[in-house]
């Protein structure tokens, strides 16, 4: 199988090879959402509150909802969608993409340790979920 596929940061609400990202306003946040052609989806919003608000003031993305569907999963290409991702916020002025995983979910710790990002710390939402609170400077 040729691993090789065409995604390309264009303007927005524009198709991207195999990808589209959709922008829209959810309680006065920008969303996007892109969804890439039967690999998978996530979501990127410019400000997280809920983990990050003593960062507001810095030009990043936040990455959510990640999900690389069963039939190409473990062929590479989260670490493809996670550049589209790194270049997309270059393109649009941002200096970070930020993420939280669940810390004991090795594969993740891996995949993104793996691509570059940094912990920056660890947020306990309660006694069972820590979550890791990542970032890359782009």
């Amino acid at each position: 199988m040729d691993r090789k596929i065409k995604i390309s940061g264009r303007k927005e609400n524009k198709s991207m090879g195999y990808s589209t990202v959709y922008t829209r306003k959810i309680k006065r946040e920008v969303w996007r959402t892109a969804i890439f052609y039967r690999l998978g989806a996530f979501i990127l919003i410019e400000k997280d509150d809920k983990y990050w608000s003593d960062r507001l003031s810095e030009k990043a993305f936040y990455f959510h909802k990640f999900v690389v569907t069963n039939e190409f999963a473990g062929m590479g290409y989260s670490k493809i969608i996670l550049d589209w991702v790194k270049n997309y916020g270059k393109q649009m002025g941002k200096e970070y993409i930020r993420l939280d995983f669940n810390e004991s979910r090795e594969y993740l710790k891996q995949l993104y340790y793996g691509n570059g990002f940094i912990k920056v710390r660890v947020y306990e939402e309660n006694d069972k979920h820590k979550l890791v609170l990542a970032e890359i400077k782009i």
